[in-house]
């Protein structure tokens, strides 16, 4: 096993997929944005390197919120390496995965990986569940990259697998694997590779803890042909109704640049954010309600005053069609992650 040689965390703008209305001033709106995210994906490349962007100050302060969740490996191109992260993530890297540019086969390398898997990981690092198919339980979310000593990115070989063995019960329903891509600083989810899909299994596998006592794990195995982001969901065929959702937020000082607004499923792992259409109001458009209730939250922090303020709310499906008012209260960092965790 492989120790992590340190840590770091990287934020993600988001992107929202409005739907046409008939009312005008909130059809243009949506439109604007539909236009925008087209163009995200139609001319984005899957590049390999997701670019750092701390939107507002909000963003940058929940990084500090709960443990790292990346970490970093230092291995060598022509050893077999199979590394446990701290999530007990195992992954395992076969001899010259990478390509090497020059003819030498010993060639020291950094792997560096960032999981997600609670909706505390997704809103302290910036990424939304966004994608261009409906509703995903999501299980776990990976990213993987590797660069050289003069840090520079490396690609892996045609012919060559990381395989990724993620901790998990074992779940009902049809395994998929979302694909993440960046366009113009903005994350979105892709499940379009069929092929990979097919190649999901359960299955078990061991390690060697702290105490080096061999420690049995069971759950989910796929393998990577490319560094990136990799998503893995279930799919969810229940039955869903779109709705619009609007949130005002009660408190003057509270705007769009220090405060943000998600909307949380209660039987789903799956989270959107909401986008500031005035100071005080945030709207989701086309929000997948398929359970009984729904929550709403909001983050803020006032940077001269250091202070995070949090509101939640929870609401039903009929509530949906009327604006819905948040009255944020001051929050210390502690209570502030425990509220998180609880989602």
């Amino acid at each position: 096993m492989v120790s992590p040689q340190g840590s770091d965390t990287v934020s993600y703008n988001y992107i929202i997929y409005p739907r046409i209305n008939l009312n005008p001033i909130r059809e243009m709106q949506k439109l604007t944005t539909l236009i925008l995210i087209l163009g995200l994906i139609s001319c984005g490349d899957n590049i390999e390197q997701f670019v750092p962007n701390d939107i507002s100050v909000v963003h940058t302060e929940l990084k500090n919120i709960g443990e790292s969740k990346s970490s970093s490996y230092k291995l060598n191109n022509n050893t077999l390496s199979t590394i446990s992260t701290n999530m007990d993530t195992d992954i395992e890297i076969p001899i010259n995965t990478f390509y090497n540019p020059s003819e030498l086969s010993d060639i020291p390398y950094q792997l560096d990986i960032i999981e997600l898997s609670s909706y505390s990981d997704y809103i302290t690092r910036n990424i939304t569940q966004v994608s261009d198919e409906g509703i995903r339980d999501v299980i776990h979310s990976v990213y993987v990259s590797a660069k050289d000593n003069d840090n520079k990115s490396l690609s892996i070989k045609n012919n060559k697998e990381i395989i990724i063995r993620i901790p998990s019960e074992e779940r009902d329903g049809k395994l998929q694997i979302g694909n993440g891509y960046v366009a113009n600083n903005s994350i979105a989810w892709s499940y379009n590779n069929a092929i990979q899909n097919l190649r999901i299994k359960y299955t078990e596998w061991t390690k060697l803890n702290s105490e080096n006592v061999l420690e049995k794990f069971s759950g989910y195995e796929f393998p990577v042909s490319q560094t990136g982001w990799y998503s893995l969901t279930v799919i969810d065929d229940a039955p869903y109704t779109l709705n619009d959702l609007c949130v005002t937020i009660e408190d003057e000082k509270l705007n769009s640049d220090n405060t943000l607004v998600y909307v949380v499923m209660d039987s789903h792992q799956y989270l959107l954010q909401a986008q500031s259409i005035s100071e005080d109001q945030y709207c989701s458009y086309n929000v997948p309600i398929a359970s009984s209730t729904i929550e709403v939250i909001s983050i803020s922090y006032i940077e001269n005053e250091s202070t995070f303020y949090y509101a939640a709310m929870e609401i039903n499906p009929n509530q949906i069609e009327s604006t819905i008012r948040l009255s944020p209260q001051s929050v210390n960092i502690e209570d502030l992650s425990s509220s998180l965790d609880n989602l």
